[in-house]
């Protein structure tokens, strides 16, 4: 597998976490992402503050409200339309924001949740997920790439969303994991340099050996590829990472995708 990755030092690191259908309104969700701005508000300066994506340098300077009552007034307006496929799912909500860093310190948000939707067309169930995702490492953001750092963004993720899995991975991994052509259950969880899996799911799978084994708050299971900077140049690492992925594999489900 290793054969077929690509320069991953080139690549930006993205902190993501997924869970499948659940229906919730723009009040819950406000609520969970006002949960999720204060545990990042603890973690490091670069996540702490999040602005509009706007056209014009005055419209990317707006805040994004702290407020749960603000926020789902915000979020009201990024509520996703239904689709032809799936005309009774509800979407959910969908919104995008940067961390107000340029260069190496720049972050983007995505939130993409509320939604009952199955799922299916990406080839998993996994239909609600929010990431950040970081500039590719170099030494100008070194410090924030540690897995200290991730491990407590991740960790912030977790508490406000809880979700069924979440990891941190240089962007477009798992396209190199998965082969050629993919083995699209592996879409559903995969490994990273930082891997998260919720109970009861984490009673399904054996970490690695070398693996840096945690538990989380909630019961769930945290399993590292390092203690140090993620180098995504370090083939050890890169092992470390691969194992881990492959431990999660009583988790991929095998799948019947619908046509399109």
């Amino acid at each position: 597998m290793t054969s077929l990755i690509p320069n991953l030092t080139l690549a930006p690191i993205l902190l993501d976490v997924a869970w499948p259908a659940r229906r919730e309104d723009a009040d819950a969700i406000a609520q969970r992402v006002a949960r999720m701005f204060e545990n990042l508000s603890r973690c490091d300066a670069r996540v702490r503050r999040w602005y509009e994506v706007g056209s014009t340098p005055a419209e990317a300077a707006v805040p994004l409200p702290l407020a749960p009552s603000s926020l789902a007034r915000r979020l009201a307006g990024s509520r996703l339309p239904p689709t032809e496929e799936e005309p009774e799912a509800d979407q959910g909500f969908d919104l995008v924001a940067w961390n107000g860093e340029q260069e190496a310190a720049h972050a983007s948000l995505v939130i993409q949740a509320g939604s009952d939707r199955s799922g299916l067309e990406w080839g998993n169930d996994m239909t609600n997920h929010v990431g950040i995702c970081f500039e590719p490492a170099e030494p100008a953001n070194a410090a924030l790439l540690t897995a200290e750092v991730l491990k407590s963004v991740l960790l912030a993720l977790i508490d406000a969303w809880e979700p069924m899995t979440g990891n941190v991975r240089p962007l477009k991994l798992i396209d190199s994991w998965a082969g050629d052509p993919p083995m699209i259950e592996q879409l559903r969880c995969h490994g990273g340099w930082i891997t998260y899996v919720a109970a009861p799911e984490c009673d399904e799978i054996a970490p690695p050996p070398g693996a840096i084994v945690e538990q989380t708050p909630d019961g769930g299971l945290l399993m590292l590829a390092t203690p140090n900077t993620v180098d995504a140049a370090d083939p050890a690492q890169l092992e470390a990472a691969l194992a881990i992925h492959l431990a999660l594999e009583p988790l991929w489900q095998p799948m019947d995708l619908p046509d399109f």
